[in-house]
């Protein structure tokens, strides 16, 4: 850090290395090798204990968010045909697990077929992208109608934390990089959902790792370079994939956006950086809608012709918004007639739409789904149903105007929620752990203090992980929606930090004094 970009107050208040941390060059390379094994051997360890680390962690652990029964019949149809959305009724031991059975299943015919282009809702509710989570579980047993994430969720969480130890320590940080990753990577809301559950509700905190260990250059950089450039054009593309399996960790990038706007250099390199995060993140979301609806209307086509039944009604790429956001706001709305679930949603979205729009949809009780049927057959979803959506968003947008207070009151116990269910900061070894006294209310007064003392730094890096509990704070506080908040884990790594430069500082003064 030069003089310039120096914060003032006490030199303990620090993430840099100590003194006896800085390695030099040889010794830095040593650090990030065997730093690399060791993280490799302790992921190997969460792979071993996997079938007992449902005991680390009793609270609610989410919803799956994903289809994981259905999706595995779609994938068998992409990875032999290359066509998507394609699924069978067919019974599995007619599957065949080769390339010429798919092909003989799509081919032309003159009498009906098995094929379909939807199940459930596994298409029309959108996250596409879920269906190349399977290509690891494939390439490790290669048969496709067995696949399920957790070859990939159990990968990732290894990368997270070689990117976050690898961009930290290359940017003298190697005592916060040994923190972080050991705290995220115990992080127990994490390991349950990345190495025994299988579902998506945890790649919000593995993204914001590699998206910090990517971005450390720009962040911590005394100097502007050119080639801080390929940071947001990288994460940009990034998080626009990331939205193609789950939207909350593409919520990432407005951490990232902070960090670009308040980089070193001038307000028109700021800009730029921003723009750069911007358009790779609008070019690579259009470049997958594209590809989406390419494959889209091939398969469309191909199931029609094959005699089986296409999908003719509407669907979404992603989560639709307004939908979750009316039935979130029965964890502190329900004063204004607000329920937590999707049929409680449905219960006052579709009797409005009828009424404004004279149509005849008709639900049931405890279905995702209308008794209502497109023109081949399917039962409409009315998260696709444009009326309905803006039904919901006409009520939502009516209360918060006429009752800010009340939505204001929403949003803080909200707040109140996720800092007092924040999981506990605890190391883990495998099935063993220990916990740390640490409450995530520390996180204010820290900030506070950066603010007022200006260690813009270390302001970014605390509420770098906060969007990871923007779902609990904008959509639904319940239901284990507040598990994968992270922020708090950041905190007690800068805390740590703090203690070691005040113990290095004691240490150096005694070694001097009976010198």
């Amino acid at each position: 850090m030069n003089a310039a970009a120096r914060s003032w107050g006490p030199g303990w208040l620090s993430v840099e290395d100590p003194a006896w941390l800085r390695l030099g060059r040889k010794g830095g390379r040593v650090f990030l090798a065997v730093g690399c094994l060791a993280i490799v051997g302790w992921h190997a360890l969460f792979v071993l204990d996997s079938p007992q680390l449902d005991r680390i962690y009793s609270a609610a652990p989410g919803y799956r968010g994903t289809y994981i029964q259905r999706l595995p019949r779609f994938f068998y149809f992409y990875h032999y045909t290359g066509q998507f959305p394609i699924t069978s009724t067919t019974t599995r031991n007619e599957l065949g697990e080769d390339a010429q059975a798919a092909q003989d299943l799509i081919a032309p015919r003159n009498y009906p077929s098995s094929l379909r282009n939807e199940h459930y809702t596994v298409v029309r509710k959108g996250d596409l992208g879920q269906l190349f989570l399977l290509y690891p579980d494939y390439w490790r047993m290669g048969t496709t109608l067995d696949t399920t994430p957790r070859t990939f969720n159990r990968a990732l969480a290894l990368v997270a934390s070689l990117f976050l130890f690898v961009g930290l320590s290359l940017t003298g940080h190697r005592m916060l990089a040994v923190l972080l990753v050991a705290l995220l990577g115990s992080h127990p809301f994490q390991l349950l959902h990345h190495y025994l559950f299988v579902n998506v509700w945890a790649y919000p905190i593995a993204v914001a790792c590699i998206a910090l260990g990517i971005c450390a250059p720009l962040l911590f950089a005394a100097r502007p370079r050119r080639l801080h450039y390929l940071i947001p054009l990288l994460l940009g593309a990034l998080f626009a994939t990331a939205r193609e399996v789950r939207t909350e960790p593409a919520l990432l990038i407005a951490s990232v956006g902070i960090v670009c706007i308040t980089a070193h250099g001038s307000w028109a390199r700021r800009a730029l950086l921003v723009a750069t995060l911007a358009v790779s993140f609008g070019l690579t979301s259009q470049l997958w809608a594209r590809f989406w609806d390419t494959k889209f209307e091939e398969a469309v086509a191909t199931v029609t012709a094959a005699g089986g039944k296409p999908l003719l009604s509407g669907r979404n790429l992603h989560h639709s918004l307004w939908h979750p956001i009316w039935f979130g706001l029965g964890d502190f709305g329900k004063d204004k007639y607000y329920g937590s679930s999707d049929q409680a949603a449905y219960a006052y979205g579709i009797p409005r739409v009828n009424a404004l729009h004279g149509t005849q949809y008709v639900r049931y009780e405890n279905a995702y789904s209308l008794k209502n049927k497109d023109e081949s057959g399917y039962r409409l979803k009315p998260e696709t149903i444009p009326e309905y959506q803006l039904v919901l968003r006409e009520k939502i947008l009516t209360d918060i105007r006429d009752e800010p207070s009340w939505f204001l009151g929403v949003l803080l116990k909200r707040a109140e929620r996720i800092f007092d269910r924040a999981t506990p900061v605890r190391l883990g070894l495998g099935a063993r752990f220990v916990d740390i006294p640490f409450s995530a209310w520390l996180v204010l007064p820290m900030l506070a203090l950066l603010l007022f003392l200006r260690r813009w730094e270390q302001v970014k890096l605390l509420i770098f992980f906060s969007p990871t509990s923007l779902p609990a704070f904008l959509i639904h506080s319940g239901g284990g929606f507040t598990n994968p908040t992270a922020f708090h884990l950041a905190a007690f790594a800068l805390f740590a930090c703090w203690s070691t430069h005040v113990l290095t500082a004691l240490a150096t003064r005694r070694v001097g004094q009976s010198a």
